[in-house]
């Protein structure tokens, strides 16, 4: 598990990177702590890529985050162990925080936090 922290208002990408697959699963579903995401809202857009020859990454982005988008996500990928990240919004000045991924190097699934792109204000 790892931990993201980004300031309110902000773009966030949270990837799950499935590596050593001989195909792309046929789903990846991602949770906010137990509820189940789904693709139908402008804010979250839910996206798969295959980069050859054997790896998946499946990309939730939420647009302009807010307190109320802080917890635990959870990729989990069909037939495959499920990775997490914990998501910490801050509102105001934080410059302490810190944004931490992890990637493991030995197949399978992790969530990768990628930085997030800020919006102007």
């Amino acid at each position: 598990e790892s931990d993201l922290y980004v300031k309110s208002g902000s773009t966030v990408n949270i990837k799950c990177v499935i590596s050593d697959a001989l195909e792309e699963p046929t789903y990846i579903f991602w949770y906010h702590d137990d509820r189940r995401v789904l693709g139908i809202n402008s804010d979250r857009i839910l996206s798969v890529k295959r980069i050859p020859p054997d790896t998946s990454v499946g990309t939730l982005t939420i647009h302009s985050v807010s307190l109320s988008d802080s917890g635990n996500y959870t990729c989990a990928p069909a037939s495959l162990q499920m990775a997490s990240v914990v998501l910490h919004v801050l509102s105001g000045e934080h410059p302490a925080a810190m944004q931490r991924g992890t990637n493991s190097g030995n197949g399978g699934t992790s969530a990768v936090a990628a930085a997030p792109s800020s919006s102007s204000s």
